[in-house]
């Protein structure tokens, strides 16, 4: 069973308690880790100070940010141009209460794979991810047709 690592950076406890009740709907072998802000998201991602145990605080396959102080764009931010090369390139889901343009748009520059408003509907959510993890998987399917020798660099 495929295991995906999803770790959520955001102090909010009502954000982090809806997110939790979200998680439950999850696929199975579906881990779900916090952290309260940039700092410690910066510490996880290092594997630094009391995440440096990689079994327990596995890299993230998806890093959630919640916007509204500026703090998580600044954290996206530091994510995309100076975080570990192998963290770089994870997608990132924000959660903005909002969704002002300003934010959409830094967010659209920083990469962001996906921008969530809230309140979210997880069922939504899910399926999407579902159909999203599908269709990569079809495309990497055929780049392995196409590259028998296992050069999937050119895959989306």
């Amino acid at each position: 069973m495929k295991t995906t690592t999803f770790l959520l950076v955001d102090g909010d406890s009502s954000t982090v308690s809806a997110a939790g009740r979200g998680f439950l709907m999850a696929p199975p072998g579906t881990k779900f880790k916090v952290v309260e802000n940039g700092v410690e998201a910066y510490q996880y991602l290092r594997g630094a100070g009391p995440y440096s145990d990689r079994e327990a605080y596995p890299i993230p396959d998806f890093v959630l940010v919640r916007v509204g102080s500026g703090q998580g764009l600044d954290f996206l931010g530091w994510l995309r141009e100076k975080a570990p090369e192998a963290c770089r390139q994870i997608p990132v889901i924000i959660l903005s209460s909002c969704g002002l343009s300003e934010e959409l748009e830094r967010a659209r520059k920083l990469a962001v794979s996906l921008f969530l408003l809230e309140p979210i509907d997880w069922a939504k959510f899910w399926a999407h991810l579902e159909r999203a993890d599908s269709h990569a998987q079809a495309s990497t399917q055929r780049a392995r047709i196409m590259d028998p020798v296992g050069n999937l660099s050119r895959v989306p």
